[in-house]
């Protein structure tokens, strides 16, 4: 009898194949019949071949080359059975026991978003750590909370049919802090459990990392731009100088309160300060790129 799986787990694989045998080997040892696992990469780009000893029911799903994160996540929310997904990147390793709070969160379906904390080597170089600050330093500490207003879509698990009532935004691909904003307006609740732990171990290269900032950057600005009034999008533009001094400020203040500024390397923070003029540049551009069609 062929069994529906419960929980679908969503690994979207960029710049990183070294990290596949690692993450899918962790899913293996506790995966159980109502698991299924997708792997999804962009078409000619990793993961080939596949690692061997694949967790039973994975499968592997070719996106658009262009694709983003973002989009990869969505092609894989499409195509999963599970009631609930749980998403990963190639460049985070659930450590042990994942799979099974995962699943247990997919069973208790109390919440329409669980999201955890992650790690990263303190034997890391500097921009790993500045990828690391920039990206998780807010679900760095574990602990319990309830109603918060995001999670880490790196590593969460999410009501799929909650997702897919959000077309207009799915379309888009899956840029979760829209959805977290949409699902709260609809009155539903998303959770930080301290159980659900991945390793941060970064595969890529400081000028993969900045074009991806850039291309997210891009993304976020457009979509933000294109939602606003003229008069509020010309504020916007005008606010943009800003943005990377106020994001800056807002990382560093966190990383101190979470006690990582003494142990990530004294380097990291001219990496942070690149990548962050990096999304920066991108954010601009996707307004701009509005403005240009007469918006302004």
């Amino acid at each position: 009898m062929t069994v529906v799986p419960r929980l679908s787990v969503i690994i979207a694989s960029e710049s990183c194949h070294a990290n596949l045998p690692a993450i899918l080997e962790s899913l293996r040892a506790e995966a159980t019949p109502d698991t299924e696992v997708l792997l999804v990469a962009r078409d000619g780009a990793e993961p080939y071949p596949l690692p061997r000893d694949l967790p039973s029911g994975t499968r592997l799903i070719v996106a658009a080359r262009e694709s983003l994160i973002p989009h990869l996540w969505r092609d894989g929310i499409l195509a999963a059975r599970g009631s609930h997904v749980a998403l990963l990147t190639s460049h985070c390793v659930p450590q042990s026991g994942w799979l099974t709070r995962a699943s247990a969160a997919a069973n208790a379906g109390r919440y329409v978003a669980i999201g955890g904390f992650f790690s990263n080597p303190l034997e890391a170089d500097a921009a790993s750590w500045a990828i690391y600050l920039l990206r998780y330093v807010g679900y760095s500490v574990p602990r319990h909370r309830e109603g918060v207003e995001h999670v880490a879509a790196d590593n969460a698990i999410y009501e799929r049919d909650a997702i897919l009532r959000c077309g207009d935004l799915l379309a888009h691909g899956f840029w979760e802090p829209a959805f977290h904003d949409r699902f709260r307006a609809l009155g539903l609740e998303l959770e930080l459990d301290p159980g659900l732990r991945v390793e941060h171990r970064n595969r890529y290269s400081p000028s993969e990392f900045g074009a991806q900032r850039r291309a997210h950057g891009f993304e976020f600005g457009l979509r933000r731009a294109a939602a606003m009034s003229r008069p509020s999008r010309l504020l916007y533009a005008i606010a943009l100088p800003a943005v990377p001094i106020v994001l800056y400020a807002k990382v560093a203040v966190r990383a101190a309160r979470a006690g990582w500024c003494l142990r990530a390397p004294a380097a990291t923070w001219a990496r942070l300060a690149q990548f962050v003029l990096q999304w920066s540049l991108g954010e601009a551009r996707g307004v701009l790129h509005i403005s240009a069609r007469g918006a302004l």
